[in-house]
């Protein structure tokens, strides 16, 4: 095998060919087409595509951004790689890890997440499967959207059936610049309550009409409540990317109803799988299966720093959760009194 690195738009010829072996792939998302150098929302750092070559044609392909000398390709919750069926997965992961040598040879980290665990670690990588809020929920799309329904938990489809019945929703595409302020005010008051930076206006404007995302909203008396993001794979999978509402209409159901929506019109265009891009309990209540992602690391650095410092950091965290919950209480006291 041998592999193509890119770091910009392919040209006609090789985006033909990536795009046929996506149709013919396990998981294809949004993130491992060539719409990766275009989207507005992939982060800082310099994009990369990496696709292994066998017999003429590709048969993986793995995406991702170099940034501070660390190599990511994707998170536990959305891997950014896919394979053709039938590929021989070892050789092909083993071409995409020389194209990324290639790329970055004095990269102190690499992380890559795969949806699936391979045979054979790599030489000089570790393995980690995700697990608890590492896990992601999947529905199975060629079910229906009847059958999705039903293997809702109960409170989730009586709760659905309630808002439905008071019709004080409508649950539409975002198409134009009005909608777009109106949501964009509701995602500056979100992030600023999480206490992160907003993405900017300009990538907003990209999802009016973006190709390869749907925007869905929420609108109560002519006003958006709520939105939620979805991007996509033509075929492959949608990803629940985020959502953004005002608490004061949570009663309406606008967070529910969207997904719900999503799903239905998912199933309708065809697409396989479908991804909640999570696994807490909101989510958990749409059916599905948690499924756990796998994350092959090289750690350059010295001592192994980064991974040594996320061990203590996994060690703490069981550590606190093996707390009694009355002690846990007193600690949340005396943190808050100081």
């Amino acid at each position: 095998m041998r592999h193509i690195v890119l770091t910009s738009r392919p040209d006609a010829e090789t985006k033909s060919r990536w795009l046929a072996m996506l149709a013919d792939a396990d998981m294809p998302t949004h993130y491992t087409t060539p719409d990766i150098f275009d989207d507005a929302f992939v982060g800082d750092g310099e994009r990369f595509a990496v696709l292994a070559e066998d017999g003429g044609e590709f048969v993986a392909v793995l995406t991702g951004i170099v940034n501070a000398g660390r190599v990511t390709s994707g998170f536990a919750v959305r891997p950014q790689a896919a394979f053709r069926n039938g590929a021989d997965r070892e050789a092909a992961f083993a071409s995409l890890i020389d194209g990324v040598n290639t790329l970055a040879a004095d990269a102190e980290l690499i992380d890559i997440h795969l949806w699936q665990r391979l045979s054979n670690t790599p030489r000089t990588f570790t393995e980690r499967e995700g697990h608890g809020a590492d896990k992601v929920v999947l529905l199975d799309l060629r079910k229906g959207a009847d059958l999705l329904f039903s293997e809702f938990s109960e409170r989730r489809r009586t709760h659905l059936r309630r808002y439905m019945r008071m019709k004080a929703l409508e649950i539409k595409q975002l198409e134009n610049e009005c909608e777009l302020g109106e949501l964009y005010a509701i995602h500056k008051t979100w992030s600023a309550g999480k206490g992160i930076e907003p993405d900017k206006l300009d990538s907003f404007r990209t999802l009016i009409g973006a190709v390869y995302r749907k925007t869905l909203i929420a609108v109560h008396k002519g006003r958006v409540i709520a939105g939620s993001y979805f991007r996509f794979c033509p075929g492959g999978v949608v990803e629940y990317a985020a959502n953004n509402s005002r608490k004061e209409f949570q009663r309406l159901g606008p967070n529910e109803m969207l997904i719900w929506h999503a799903i239905q019109w998912a199933c309708g265009a065809s697409f396989r799988t479908f991804s909640m891009g999570a696994s807490h309990p909101f989510l958990l209540r749409f059916g599905g299966e948690p499924v756990s992602t796998w994350r092959y690391r090289c750690d350059r650095s010295f001592l192994s720093i980064h991974t040594n410092r996320e061990r203590i950091g996994r060690i703490a965290f069981n550590t606190y959760n093996a707390i009694p919950e009355t002690i846990k209480r007193r600690i949340r006291s005396a943190r808050a009194a100081y």
